[in-house]
């Protein structure tokens, strides 16, 4: 480059207006102009930060993320690095592709979007056009939002999600079956472990752990069929997976369990059917006998 000159270079003009004198872009780091260290004077990308003297005059931006080479110089980004910068000072189109927090939006459809992209939580998933490359969990289901994204659930929706797909420990406190315990308990068990069998179904209303009810119990299941509602047994003290422990005065639902749970003969279905008492094995109408 320029192996012409024989004498150091001495004006302290910037012709291309990178902020770096021509004499500092040809002469290079050894102040030699004859070696091969120097930069492109009438290059305005072709400079070294550091050694920028001057004011910064051109409106380019080298590395394409929408702040332009002056404004990132003057608040300590690197003009260089397409995910050095701070989004407030992005005035230019952005022409990198990076995603710089590897939610799989690149940082300029994140500008566009309105969405942070130096937040891998802060994203549309509609505009996921490049692999996912973090290993962030947004909604603590549990899944990666990589995962999440792969398969076809919701990585904002803490209840869309599959059960198959965990890898990550659930931190979200959502109980998405209704059943009163949070998904993360019911996945995680008794030992706190995900990777465990001693977890319940989430996604299923009837399979918990009545002991590890912590929340108000939303469903309108009745598990063991004695026409009383889970929340009503739970709320009363009685057993929700006990077909036979249960207060008749709470049985607000058809009974569909078929046991007899006092002896007579006749079902607790039947004999609250008939306004008997399914507790009272004296109390039945024997033409509704119909098991030994």
């Amino acid at each position: 480059m320029l192996q012409i000159l024989q004498y150091q270079l001495t004006s302290t003009v910037d012709c291309d207006g990178d902020g770096v004198t021509d004499a500092d872009e040809i002469n290079g780091p050894d102040g030699d102009p004859n070696t091969a260290d120097g930069t492109d004077p009438n290059d305005a990308c072709s400079y070294d930060p550091s050694s920028v003297t001057l004011a910064v005059t051109s409106m380019i931006d080298c590395d394409g993320d929408g702040v332009t080479d002056a404004d990132e110089i003057a608040a300590g980004t690197d003009p260089n690095d397409a995910c050095s910068y701070n989004v407030a000072d992005v005035t230019v189109a952005v022409t990198s592709t990076v995603d710089c927090d590897g939610d799989g939006v690149t940082d300029a459809d994140e500008i566009a979007d309105g969405t942070d992209p130096n937040d891998a939580c802060s994203y549309d998933p509609a505009s996921v056009t490049v692999a996912v490359t973090s290993n962030v969990d947004c909604d603590g289901d549990g899944v990666t939002d990589a995962d999440e994204i792969a398969n076809g659930t919701d990585p904002n929706d803490a209840c869309s999600y599959n059960v198959a797909d965990i890898t990550v420990s659930v931190t979200s406190t959502v109980d998405c079956d209704g059943d009163g315990v949070t998904d993360a308990d019911e996945i995680n068990g008794p030992d706190g472990d995900p990777n465990t069998a001693d977890g319940t179904d989430p996604n299923d209303a009837c399979s918990y752990d009545p002991s590890s009810v912590t929340l108000a119990v939303t469903s309108m299941v009745d598990c063991d069929g004695d026409g009383v509602t889970d929340a009503d047994e739970i709320a009363n003290g009685t057993d929700p997976n006990d077909a036979c422990s249960y207060n008749v005065a709470d049985v607000t639902v058809a009974v569909t369990s078929t046991v007899d749970c006092d002896g007579d003969g006749v079902t607790d279905a039947d004999e609250i059917a008939d306004g008997t008492d399914p507790n009272d094995a004296c109390s039945y109408d024997p033409a509704s006998v119909t098991v030994a």
